[in-house]
């Protein structure tokens, strides 16, 4: 997916939020004709790209307390 979307952004750079929480959905940044797009994706390559309660946390850019 990651491969996916660095070759649509702008300049092939994507930001990535949390990249080492919840692997199955990838959240981030990048630039598209100049202006600035969030982008949220599943990632099929780990679990199939199922949601589970840690990747929706982690879509929702919700900060996790313990």
């Amino acid at each position: 997916m990651k491969e996916i979307i660095n070759s649509i952004v702008d300049d092939h750079e994507f930001f990535e939020v949390h990249e080492l929480f919840a692997p199955n959905i990838v959240v981030g940044y990048g630039r598209l004709n100049g202006n600035v797009v969030g982008i949220v994706a599943n990632q099929p390559m780990h679990l199939a790209g199922a949601l589970d309660i840690d990747s929706s946390n982690n879509a929702s850019c919700r900060r996790i307390r313990y």
